[in-house]
């Protein structure tokens, strides 16, 4: 905060304790490279507003059949595979 009278600066802080629940988000790309990309962007967003997720309930919907295994997913520091 600025007073404009006297050119002086004081910053100003407040913490809220507060709990909010999402219950559910969902991803939409075209590519495997651009989910990895919106998951880092949605990482960013819940580090910054502090949101805990439980990133081991992911599903991966796909329309290629031609893997049966797993496929590694890189979300924040941990590789979920889905």
């Amino acid at each position: 905060m600025t007073n404009v009278s006297n050119a002086t600066t004081q910053q100003l802080q407040e913490q809220i304790a507060a709990l909010g629940f999402i219950d559910d988000a969902n991803w939409i790309s075209s590519s495997l490279d651009n989910l990895k990309d919106i998951l880092n962007v949605a990482d960013d967003f819940y580090k910054l507003t502090r949101v805990a997720i439980n990133k081991d309930k992911s599903k991966l919907l796909t329309n290629t059949t031609a893997a049966n295994d797993p496929i590694p997913i890189r979300f924040d520091a941990q590789t979920i595979p889905l």
